[in-house]
This record gives C-alpha cells, structure tokens and sequence, in this order.
C-alpha cells in the first residue's frame, strides 16, 4: 500500500542523500579545491531537491494553505537540521586535531614516540599554522606587525556561531575563556 505522505516526509532524507553523494563527487573531481566548496555546492544541490520534492507535493495536494505552509516549514528544517549534522561530521574529520592526532599513530604502524607527537602538536605550533592558514587564505593580514581581518566571511561565520552559541547555551562562555596567545605571537 503507497502511503502519498512517504514522499514529502522523504524530501529531506532524499535532499541529505543527494548533499552527500554531491559533496563527494566534487571533492574526488576537485581534489586542490576547499572540502567547503564541496560541501556548500553539495548542500545547495540537496536543499533545491528537497524543495523541489517538497513543492511539488504540497502543489499537488488538496491540503488547506496553512497546512501546505506548516509542512513545507517542518520539512525546510529537517534539512537544514540533517544538512547541518552532516556539514559537522565532515568537518570534524577535516578539522578535528583529536583525529589526526590518532590517524598519524594509525598510519605510523608500531606507534609514535610521545616526544615526536607533543612537538608536532604543541600549542604554539598549532597555533603558527592556524594563523599561517588564514595568512595564506586572506581571512587575516599582517600590517605593521598586528593581525587584522582581511577576507569578512569568517568574521562573519564566526559572529553567526557566537550567536548560535549563546542562543543554545546562554549568555556564559565557555570556563576556559578566549584562548591564550603564544608568546612567540605576541606583540613586543
């Protein structure tokens, strides 16, 4: 027996997998591009699915106006709620230190030395390249020996996840505070 709602409860799930299988084709035919074009291009491509499947359900369907607006709300935040997990699971594999950190010992057969592990992860060194990164990426300048902002858009995804933050978990920050600069870092 066909259930005609099985579709529009899918739309989002179908929009996640069409993200995912898009996200991966770009990055395998792009390797030298950002793993975010991928996945920008690849939620794009799963959020205008789901729209789309989403629309033209409701479009078919003799439902009341307010219902087709309350379904298509509902299904508009399942993906974004789905697309926004699966953008955190790539990113954490991109990202996440923890993971790389285990990776190196995997891939290095019988171990690392600790010493070798806690000179490649020290703090400052960590700290050199993050900085090197948005250096090299011109989200930060150097002028006159201080770092400014170059590129806005990772002030501005910053500002967005500082809000995010304090929606979710209230005003407090987080006990650890604002991260320590290395004093190889800082100003004379």
């Amino acid at each position: 027996m066909y259930d005609p709602y099985a579709v529009l409860v899918l739309a989002p799930v179908f929009g996640l997998m069409v993200y995912a299988v898009s996200q991966i084709v770009i990055i395998r035919a792009a390797p030298d591009r950002s793993p975010y074009f991928s996945m920008f291009v690849g939620n794009i491509a799963g959020f205008l699915l789901s729209l789309v499947v989403t629309i033209g359900w409701l479009w078919g369907s003799e439902l009341s106006t307010p219902n087709k607006v309350a379904l298509f709300a509902m299904n508009f935040a399942i993906y974004l709620g789905v697309g926004f997990c699966y953008f955190n699971l790539v990113n954490i594999i991109i990202a996440s230190l923890r993971v790389r950190m285990l990776e190196e010992i995997w891939l290095a057969g019988d171990g690392l030395p600790a010493r070798q592990l806690l000179d490649g992860y020290n703090s400052e060194k960590v700290f050199e390249v993050r900085i090197a990164r948005l250096l090299n990426g011109g989200h930060l300048v150097e002028s006159d020996g201080r770092f400014v902002n170059g590129k806005k858009r990772f002030l501005w995804l910053a500002l967005f996840w500082e809000v995010l933050r304090r929606v979710i978990l209230g005003r407090k920050r987080f006990a650890a505070g604002r991260p320590k600069v290395p004093s190889s870092l800082r100003a004379p």
